[in-house]
């Protein structure tokens, strides 16, 4: 059993973490390694030491029986004191082991949250299996795979968890008070980092977990025949046994006839358990699933929730006044048992005598029975507890990020010193955002490598995050939200014989199809019709924005077309132009990648093809 220490609140957590810099949080997680490192160190000795004992002992019993053959009665006396000793030190031994791979796993979860707050991400799951080229924003903001999002952000330790944060992250929260719901189940969350690593240890400790999918499959129960005779059947097996026995010894009957009984047991369970669906190895996965939800339910349910999402998570797994983990308790002894089969002596004298696996596959099949609308809340709640420890996680790694406020009452998306979440603080140069009513654009011009695609990203994976409910790496961010959507990585599709530029149509297309419908969204473009000529480009580009500008939606527009940027004065309190300027100086070019109002004066493509020996200098 995990003990959990009295941990801060939110809001006392909140002062410590504004004082805390992430060389305090390198730290934090390096003493934390240092201690569990120091504990590992302990355990191991004491291995050793109780595996010293159980060779001395093993040879005490060796001498035993060579020195008090003669002396039976003194010889099963010290042979049964020598092996129960033994057993209490296999015991002790498996406990110390099982706390050696705990200790050692923690380590690992630590080692790899240092390496994570230093923009090391190579040990965490890309989640490339969630990529989908045709998704709204995930392909476009870099959410899945290598160094993405999501492996910035993901810790959970469950296949049902792994799947809900992806889903969180392809389908963002529009509505206002189910994002605050979740911001507050988040902060209760966050300083909480006992628990956290807790459920992770829980949940990485079994690999060979199940998904929801397979779980609703495995718990449906077989349909027997003649159920209540079977269920009596392993009962009577074993009366008949007991008294083949008795009558053996009391002589009645030859001890031959129990011998052949016995052996008919062992086929009559062959034949029984080929009537159930599940057989006992299809169940063991299933069951070490459950027995691993188990756990991750006792742990929860040792803390007091205080946020609505978290109570709610946890009061919607009770049946009849039952907590989750008692519901689920029955499991770990079917676990327990089922792991017996893997010794060949064991099964087949349980067979023989009582139809043990037949027995244990009828437990199963009426536990099935009993929880099967228990599971799918289950599955729901702890995903989502696997997902919420993600979210907090990150939070915490990030003390110097802030919440959004949710604004309802007037639409804004106003942010200051916004930096993108995949760079490095020290690297990464932030920037401001600024919009107060329906129907307004930002049009972003600037020089090649000077910053305008970062910045598409910086507001679309920052709106992302605000949207699912975690911090954003902002001082301070105020977003109405709305459903987002980009267009800034069209590519040609071979497969569906599909242009570059039909590809984009398509996506655009999308867009008003959304509009149309009464949708409220948030648009990232960039680089308008790219696919077509200059002349037609911005034709295109200007009737386009003036659609989406007279549908009262709100958006960013990177372009190289300053003739785009004319539109500012056509619609002044709807378009605002802003750049991202370069300079030259003594032959080499500088960004200071900030964003500046107005439209871009300096323009380095020439410059960089000359720079780059493409063409002759004159």
């Amino acid at each position: 059993m995990i003990i959990l220490q009295t941990l801060p609140n939110y809001s006392l957590f909140l002062l410590k973490s504004k004082r805390m810099n992430m060389e305090q949080l390198n730290k934090e997680y390096a003493q934390r390694i240092s201690n569990k490192k120091k504990n590992l160190q302990k355990l191991k000795k004491r291995i050793f030491g109780v595996s010293m004992a159980r060779t001395l002992l093993f040879i005490s019993i060796c001498l035993s029986f060579y020195y008090l053959w003669q002396n039976k009665s003194l010889l099963s006396t010290t042979i049964s004191l020598e092996a129960l000793l033994f057993i209490l030190f296999i015991k002790a031994h498996n406990k110390l082991f099982k706390q050696k791979k705990e200790t050692e796993l923690l380590i690992q979860i630590n080692q790899r949250e240092l390496e994570a707050i230093n923009g090391d991400l190579k040990n965490f799951d890309k989640g490339d299996e969630f990529i989908d080229h045709t998704h709204f924003y995930s392909f476009d903001l870099d959410v899945f795979g290598e160094n993405s999002l999501f492996q910035l952000i993901n810790r959970t330790s469950t296949k049902i968890g792994k799947i809900k944060l992806a889903n969180w992250l392809n389908n963002h929260l529009i509505k206002s008070e189910q994002i605050l719901k979740r911001q507050e189940s988040i902060k209760e969350i966050t300083p909480l980092l006992q628990l956290r690593q807790s459920f992770q240890l829980i949940g990485l400790s079994n690999e060979e977990q199940l998904t929801e999918l397979d779980l609703l499959q495995w718990i449906q129960p077989s349909k027997l025949k003649k159920e209540r005779l079977l269920k009596i059947t392993p009962y009577l097996v074993a009366t008949i046994n007991m008294l083949l026995l008795i009558f053996a010894i009391l002589q009645i009957t030859p001890i031959s006839i129990g011998v052949i009984f016995f052996v008919f047991s062992i086929v009559l369970n062959t034949i029984l358990v080929r009537q159930i669906k599940a057989k006992l190895e299809d169940n063991t996965k299933g069951l070490l699933t459950l027995s691993t939800y188990t756990s991750l339910f006792m742990l929860l349910e040792e803390h007091k929730f205080e946020s609505e999402l978290n109570k709610e998570l946890i009061n919607s797994c009770y049946q009849k006044e039952k907590r989750p983990s008692r519901q689920l308790n029955k499991i770990i002894n079917l676990s327990d048992n089922i792991k017996q089969r893997n010794n060949l002596f064991i099964a087949l004298l349980f067979n023989g005598l009582f139809l043990w696996e037949f027995h244990l596959s009828l437990k199963i099949e009426q536990w099935k029975k009993e929880h099967i609308t228990s599971l799918p809340k289950w599955i729901e709640s702890l995903s989502q507890f696997d997902a919420l420890i993600s979210l907090a996680n990150f939070a915490y790694n990030h003390p110097t990020y802030t919440y959004p406020n949710i604004v309802t009452e007037e639409y804004t998306l106003c942010g200051q010193d916004l930096g993108h979440p995949l760079m490095l603080k020290k690297e990464c140069v932030t920037n401001p955002i600024s919009m107060n009513s329906r129907g307004t654009f930002l049009i972003i011009t600037g020089a090649n490598m000077a910053g305008k695609s970062t910045y598409l990203r910086t507001i679309g994976l920052n709106y992302l995050l605000a949207c699912i409910g975690t911090t954003v790496y902002a001082k301070k961010f105020n977003i109405s939200p709305s459903q987002l959507i980009t267009s800034l990585r069209t590519s040609d599709s071979l497969m569906e014989n599909e242009s570059y530029f039909f590809a984009e149509l398509k996506r655009l297309k999308v867009i008003i199809d959304l509009l149309n419908k009464g949708n409220n969204l948030f648009i990232i473009l960039d680089e308008i019709l790219k696919g077509t000529n200059s002349i037609d480009k911005l034709k295109g580009s200007t009737a386009l924005i003036e659609q989406l500008i007279h549908k009262e939606t709100n958006g960013l527009i990177a372009t190289h077309d300053i003739q785009l940027t004319e539109l500012e004065h056509r619609y002044p309190k709807k378009i605002t132009n802003f750049c991202f300027e370069s300079t030259i100086n003594n032959g080499e070019i500088n960004f200071d990648y900030q964003l500046k109002q107005g439209v871009v004066k300096n323009m380095n493509a020439y410059f960089l093809m000359r720079k780059m020996g493409i063409l002759n200098k004159r």
